[in-house]
């Protein structure tokens, strides 16, 4: 009953109700029966971050699936130690327990990884850098290093491109072969020129880059755009894309629209 108590912060009480049945079937999924002795601390450090009961109750739910709760404490006092704000704590706690399931020894040492990496522990692309740092072995984080050494990057234009945007590590040597491919012998850019802006890696090729890549290569074509634009060409939501870059140029380039569409079309039907 005290469990439910603490949860039942609402006024009509929903809320703990619902919660409590939930963090109950989880718990008994993973076989962390005891609710009292196990959830009640976890409930209590969460809740002191994230400021949330509703938030608190969702992180708990998928943090039951991933560890033991006795490093949650160490490693969030960890960043703390380090200077990272809470808001940036509490946002990867909420979305990305996970990293947070480890001893705290192996943990300190990734927050002194990202730290040699020269990103500041102020700035949230510090939580994401070493979010991507857990996220994979040693051996996974080489062999990307590896794939992108491959296409002409240095180790510093790695380690540039990870301080800008860290997320690009995260995503599959396949994807990274395929990206770069595109990038470099489809659309001919220069490799530089994309570790100069890794964020264009983690799009999806088949629906977003080679639909809008077929825009991008007419408009170059025409020198109606820069390839400084290639960023918000890529990156824009549909509709500003739509305007920005396909009926901003009608009269110039009147093919866009039905070049665009028939890219996205096949895309989404070779996928069915």
């Amino acid at each position: 009953m005290r469990l439910y108590k603490k949860l039942k912060r609402d006024g009509n009480g929903e809320i703990g109700a619902s919660s409590l049945w939930t963090i109950k079937k989880q718990s008994f999924i993973t076989g962390q029966v005891s609710l009292e002795s196990q959830w009640v601390p976890s409930f209590e450090i969460l809740n002191d971050v994230l400021k949330s009961d509703e938030k608190t109750i969702f992180a708990i739910t998928r943090y039951l699936a991933h560890g033991p709760k006795t490093y949650l404490r160490p490693n969030v006092n960890i960043l703390k130690e380090n200077g990272v704000p809470e808001s940036n704590i509490a946002k990867i706690l909420y979305h990305h327990p996970r990293i947070f399931f480890c001893k705290p020894d192996q943990f300190r040492e990734s927050v002194e990884e990202v730290k040699r990496m020269g990103l500041n522990p102020l700035m949230f692309a510090f939580v994401l850098a070493l979010r991507a740092l857990r996220g994979m072995s040693k051996m996974t984080w080489k062999k990307k290093i590896n794939v992108y050494k491959g296409w002409g990057w240095s180790e510093e234009e790695i380690l540039m491109a990870f301080r800008r945007f860290p997320c690009f590590m995260s995503i599959s040597e396949d994807k990274i072969m395929g990206m770069m491919d595109y990038f470099v012998n489809i659309m001919g850019l220069e490799s530089s020129f994309i570790s100069a802006r890794p964020g264009l890696l983690v799009f999806s090729l088949k629906n977003r880059v080679v639909p809008r890549g077929s825009v991008a290569q007419v408009l170059l074509s025409k020198g109606l755009v820069e390839a400084s634009s290639l960023s918000t060409l890529f990156g824009s939501p549909e509709k500003l894309f739509l305007e920005k870059f396909v009926y901003r140029y009608q009269e110039e380039a009147p093919q866009l629209l039905k070049l665009y569409t028939d890219k996205l079309d096949f895309s989404k039907a070779a996928q069915k």
